[in-house]
């Protein structure tokens, strides 16, 4: 990515998604260190450090786009995308992205995963990702609404690791075509 798309920043009618900086790390603590959150994610750890979100901030995989979501200036979740292989029928790998979001708990009930996650959506697709990959916990129906809403369909689940709980959950999978 080049540096103009590393500092780009999203806008949609109530939020902004932006590039994330170190200075986020205790936000990112407080926020997403509360047991309802951390546990219905995969990555996040419970309890979660300011220390932990410093690694996680400077840490990002190789093409992994990651943007703080911002209400007002209040950073209120994290959304983003990390390309994955993908195995397609023609026997080669093609490049496709699992699309990932969380949003504080304070914060839920008012749409805004929704209104992030189609930012992102928008964004693969702008990008050229034809094949969008998402999933949540079985325990998680609003992610499950949120991924309906912007037309992912469910294609099956598998046992994910979730960090938090610290062992294996069934995981709800969608994928989503782009035109």
């Amino acid at each position: 990515m080049d540096d103009k798309r590393a500092s780009e920043i999203i806008t949609t009618p109530r939020l902004s998604l932006r590039p994330l900086t170190n200075d986020d790390a205790a936000r990112i603590a407080e926020v997403a260190g509360v047991w309802e959150l951390a546990s219905m994610t995969a990555r996040i750890p419970y309890p979660y450090s300011e220390e932990q979100a410093h690694q996680w901030i400077g840490g990002s995989a190789p093409g992994e786009f990651v943007r703080g979501i911002e209400l007002q200036g209040t950073l209120i979740g994290c959304c983003g995308f990390m390309p994955i292989a993908r195995e397609s029928e023609g026997n080669h790998d093609e490049q496709s992205v699992e699309i990932g979001y969380w949003i504080g708990k304070d914060y839920w009930g008012r749409g805004f995963a929704t209104e992030a996650a189609t930012a992102i959506v928008a964004e693969c697709k702008r990008r050229g990702f034809s094949h969008l990959h998402a999933g949540h916990f079985h325990d998680n129906p609003a992610s499950a609404r949120v991924l309906i809403k912007l037309g992912f369909k469910h294609v099956g689940h598998k046992d994910w690791w979730g960090e938090a709980r610290q062992c294996n959950i069934r995981a709800e999978r969608y994928e989503m075509i782009a035109s």
